[in-house]
């Protein structure tokens, strides 16, 4: 029986060897060149095998080398045995039908190190088939936050936004309507619209009319608020710019229930402050710093102050340009009548107290009316003719020279006081012989 077993033994490694040496060639080494096959007849590779591999365990460091190291199947490449089913002895990829499930650990495509479960150095195109919710979690690494992209259960008016997550789950959307317009969401309402044909932009509307349209229906809350918070320098908070064609457009326009332009300053310091500012240079025709006007049934001020008003230059009232540009010199003009209760004018020159003075050449009566006879008006008096060609009188001058003469008169009857008493003591004395 034993010499059975043992013929049958040689007849099957004789049966192998000539099947094998079909397709490969045992040279003198023993090494062996072509293909084997293992339950094979045809073997395509240098080892086909029709069939299970049972792998033992090995120490040989050697690149290429696949060991079973009891729990894991293990591959020697540069050096290091590395895991070929991720450490957990069975494949964390499973198939299903046609799709393909990762069971564990993160997948790394482009780069060696992420924070998510998926992290991909590159482009990534997603095509849904079909109009079912589509969320897509990405990780931002370094901040914390995650970004969900897609189409949202109650949000079928959008096409695919990205909503941002924050810890506690408020979230923010962006993404476009139905109509292409990109808008800003939070707490389910529209914050900002950027209409999709003219670019405009709207904050707190959905249906912004310029390039910037902002409105707020809080009450009590400001609109536009600008802060500057740099360095102390000469720079606005708001600034607005209209360089259309010459003597059109508005630089800044306000409207409001009662104030159109309001200016508030809280000074600190003894600089100067000013709550509103106007300023114009440059151009040949008329230009106005600050310009009001009032209409309307009732009382109407193009400028109230409650306040002192300080002009450092020429003021005009109710006058033309003719008028205005021969009033040159004066610093006050006024086309009309004026009412006031206390009129002080003060002049730069001697009040005339010096008449008064023992050295004042005080004429006499007599040239006095030699002069009034020849010339028709008091000495040092314009005449009817000079005022005329001057276009008025100088209130201040003709005070300083009326006052003048108010002060010869008092020394002419002074004078005559004392002929007077000479007279009545002559006469007196005559009576008395």
């Amino acid at each position: 029986m034993r010499n059975l077993i043992s013929t049958l033994c040689l007849l099957l490694l004789a049966t192998i060897g000539l099947q094998a040496q079909k397709y490969m060639d045992i040279e003198g080494d023993g090494s062996l060149t072509g293909n084997l096959g293992v339950g094979v007849n045809t073997p395509l590779e240098r080892l086909h095998l029709d069939g299970g591999i049972l792998l033992g365990n090995t120490t040989n460091a050697n690149n290429g080398t696949i060991r079973f190291n009891g729990t894991d199947i293990e591959a020697y490449v540069g050096g290091a045995w590395a895991s070929l089913t991720g450490g957990g002895g069975a494949s964390p990829w499973t198939v299903g039908g046609s799709n393909l499930f990762y069971s564990t650990g993160n997948v790394f495509i482009g780069n060696t190190s992420n924070q998510s479960i998926l992290q991909v150095d590159g482009g990534v195109n997603f095509t849904v088939s079909d109009t079912r919710q589509f969320y897509m979690p990405v990780w931002v690494p370094g901040i914390n936050k995650q970004v969900f992209a897609g189409v949202f259960t109650g949000q079928d008016t959008y096409a695919p936004l990205l909503r941002f997550y924050a810890p506690a789950g408020e979230y923010t959307d962006i993404g476009v309507d139905t109509l292409g317009n990109f808008e800003v969401n939070t707490i389910g309402a529209t914050r900002l619209t950027v209409k999709y044909g003219n670019g405009y932009t709207g904050i707190g509307t959905t249906a912004p009319t310029t390039r910037l349209h902002v409105e707020n229906n809080v009450a009590g809350q400001r609109v536009i608020q600008g802060i500057y918070n740099g360095a102390a320098s000469d720079v606005a908070a708001v600034y607005g710019e209209n360089d259309d064609t010459d003597y059109y457009g508005y630089g800044v326009h306000g409207k409001g229930g009662y104030i159109g332009v309001y200016g508030n300053v809280t000074p600190t310091g003894s600089s100067a402050y000013r709550g509103v500012v106007g300023q114009v240079s440059g151009g040949s025709g008329e230009n106005v710093g600050l310009w009001g006007s009032a209409s309307g049934s009732g009382r109407n001020y193009a400028v109230y102050a409650s306040g002192d008003i300080k002009v450092s230059s020429q003021l005009f009232i109710g006058t033309s340009t003719t008028q205005e540009d021969a009033a040159a010199g004066y610093e006050l003009v006024v086309d009309g009548e004026a009412i006031v209760e206390e009129l002080v004018v003060e002049l730069s020159s001697n009040w005339p107290d010096y008449v008064f003075k023992a050295d004042y050449d005080l004429k006499s009566l007599s040239e006095v009316k030699a002069f009034i006879d020849e010339n028709g008006h008091l000495p040092e008096i314009p005449s009817a003719a000079e005022m005329e060609a001057a276009d008025g009188v100088a209130v201040g001058e003709m005070q300083r020279i009326l006052l003048q003469k108010v002060e010869e008169l008092t020394l002419y009857m002074i004078e005559l006081e004392a002929k007077n008493k000479v007279l009545e003591q002559q006469i007196e004395s005559l009576q008395n012989k």
